[in-house]
């Protein structure tokens, strides 16, 4: 079944070019990179409810590196550094505000991302 969404009474299809592997924190790239199930991930984060550590940070950091997603990652690169420097020297509203900060930061990139990926995927649908 394909996806159908309708936009201002045109329905579109949205076209799936390559069957995708599932992503999976730390997955690096391949010809059938789930960059949605990782935009999806990352939307997912959350800091303190159920902690991410360092270090899967990190793992999700070369994901988006190696896929090429520099500008996307740039605040979760400063994520990283300010949890760091939390587990190092403790917990204050300045830490506070600088990890959601970042993590607001990251998620809008994402979102962005996220939604010209899926638009890019549409086209109108074809009635004859």
């Amino acid at each position: 079944m394909e996806d159908r969404i309708k936009i201002n009474g045109e329905w579109y299809v949205k076209e799936s070019t390559q069957k995708k592997e599932t992503y999976k924190l730390g997955d690096t790239f391949s010809l059938g990179f789930d960059y949605e199930g990782m935009l999806d991930y990352a939307l997912q984060i959350e800091i303190y409810k159920g902690v991410k550590g360092v270090g899967d940070l990190e793992k999700l950091l070369d994901s988006f590196e190696d896929v090429n997603y520099h500008r996307e990652a740039a605040p979760l690169y400063d994520l990283i550094e300010h949890k760091k420097y939390q587990n190092e020297y403790g917990s204050n509203e300045v830490t506070k505000e600088n990890l959601n900060e970042s993590l607001r930061a990251f998620k809008k990139e994402c979102e962005d991302t996220l939604k010209n990926i899926i638009g890019s995927t549409l086209r109108i649908e074809d009635n004859g």
